[in-house]
């Protein structure tokens, strides 16, 4: 359900993205920590010499070359976990449906939108070619090669993102493990140690899972009105749509029913960190030749919702 803290109404596609990748992170730390417990170790008791206190360390069986091997084994269970391949995206990845089920949803939402653009420009008596704009089938859409190539890129993107969660959390698990049986710590110590990085990594996920989702909810609105743009000959923009929180950044609550064309919206959210976390959306909106909001009394309808947050 939409509402002005969460204008996509993408909450649940988002939880169940957090429940997938939190799961499988979960399944990965238990092998991992299996992994680590299976080490032969030996217990000792060891004299500071400056001191003279005593204190138990740990001896692991453990050359260079099982390091080596035990270094890859954690990148091949987070791979496996994760990615369900150590290469490319196997077909049936299952976080597409992470993706799929927003970026379906937007596009269908952003259909009916356009779709009322379509006819009030038609009763305003607009003519494209000598013709009146046609009507967006929501069918002919999904079944389109640019609807499927869009979506694929969305997968790929997401697929990087989680695979970069991978390669991080194998680095930086392994130096816990490889400093621990170096300093001959107790395996309770480490396996604290692989768990608290596990922590960090659940926290990732989360972020990458809100912003995934809305990336990709978002991305359908706009790729959809490029496409009706197209067919239509009608001139499309958008209207950012603020998520009016208390912990919305300024720079987000600022853009809240500006209009800007589909170029314009994509370079401000591909910059910096305004991706990460957004909540913020957009609608299709008409657009005169200079840019300008062609129906000025949504805009101030839009911009009036302000209020509630300032």
């Amino acid at each position: 359900m939409k509402t002005r803290a969460d204008p996509t109404g993408q909450h649940s596609n988002r939880k169940r993205g957090e429940r997938a990748l939190r799961v499988r992170l979960n399944s990965a730390q238990s092998r991992i920590l299996a992994l680590f417990r299976a080490i032969p170790k030996t217990r000792r008791t060891k004299t500071d010499i400056q001191n003279a206190a005593a204190r138990t360390v740990y001896d692991y069986d453990a050359t260079s070359q099982d390091l080596r091997d035990i270094s890859r084994s954690i990148t091949f269970i987070l791979n496996d976990e994760l990615l369900e391949s150590q290469n490319e995206m196997p077909f049936d990845w299952y976080w597409k449906d992470r993706i799929e089920d927003p970026y379906r949803e937007g596009t269908l939402e952003e259909v009916v939108i356009f779709n009322q653009l379509i006819a009030g420009a038609v009763v305003a008596g607009v003519l494209v070619g000598g013709f009146p704009p046609r009507k967006i089938e929501p069918q002919e859409i999904l079944l389109s090669p640019q609807y499927a190539d869009n979506l694929n890129k969305e997968w790929i993107n997401s697929f990087n993102s989680i695979k970069s969660l991978s390669e991080t959390t194998s680095s930086q698990v392994f130096t816990q493990v490889n400093l621990g049986i170096q300093a001959g710590d107790p395996p309770t110590v480490i396996s604290k140690s692989i768990q608290k990085r596990f922590d960090v990594s659940k926290s990732s996920a989360d972020r990458i899972a809100r912003t995934e989702v809305n990336k990709s909810y978002n991305d359908s609105k706009m790729a959809l009105g490029n496409i009706a743009s197209e067919r239509t000959g009608l001139r499309a923009g958008v209207l950012h749509i603020s998520a009016l929180t208390p912990t919305t950044r300024k720079t987000h609550a600022d853009r809240h029913g500006n209009a800007y064309t589909n170029d314009q919206q994509l370079q401000w959210w591909n910059k910096g960190a305004n991706r990460i976390n957004c909540l913020c959306s957009t609608r299709s909106v008409l657009i005169d030749r200079q840019g300008k909001l062609v129906d000025i009394d949504l805009q101030n309808e839009v911009k009036a919702e302000r209020k509630f947050f300032e």
